[in-house]
């Protein structure tokens, strides 16, 4: 599996219509900040955004809730999940890697968002 980390500003993909600067990955990683970027690759790859989102979700709001700092960065979050992640050690980068390796508790999200050439693709996207 190849290396991927998620950022919590990542998480607010969502398909749109409007205009957006660029039409290729790289021109969306020129955007000038992270929401015009966010919005460049949604709607580049609209297959994917609900299949990202729920990787971004699994990690952010229950993996790493506290690695990753979601309880104060990541506002998509209902709250603290009911029981701490074996994955969830203080370090956001491993704990990403942990939730989506084995048996991890994002296996499953992560896997199906593998599947989906248009997740995969944001998975790599990078913005500013």
């Amino acid at each position: 599996m190849r290396a991927w980390a998620l950022f919590v500003w990542s998480l607010a993909l969502v398909a749109c219509s409007s205009s957006v600067t660029g039409t290729t990955s790289s021109d969306c990683a020129q955007s000038p900040d992270k929401t015009s970027c966010n919005a460049c690759y949604a709607k580049q790859y609209p297959g994917g955004v609900s299949d990202y989102n729920a990787v971004a979700t699994c990690v952010f709001c229950s993996a790493c809730y506290t690695s990753c700092g979601s309880e104060t960065s990541a506002s998509f979050c209902a709250g603290p999940p009911p029981n701490m992640d074996e994955c969830d050690t203080g370090d956001c980068a491993a704990c990403q890697k942990c939730s989506s390796t084995s048996s991890a508790s994002c296996l499953g999200t992560v896997q199906f968002c593998l599947a989906n050439s248009d997740c995969n693709a944001l998975l790599g996207a990078t913005c500013p």
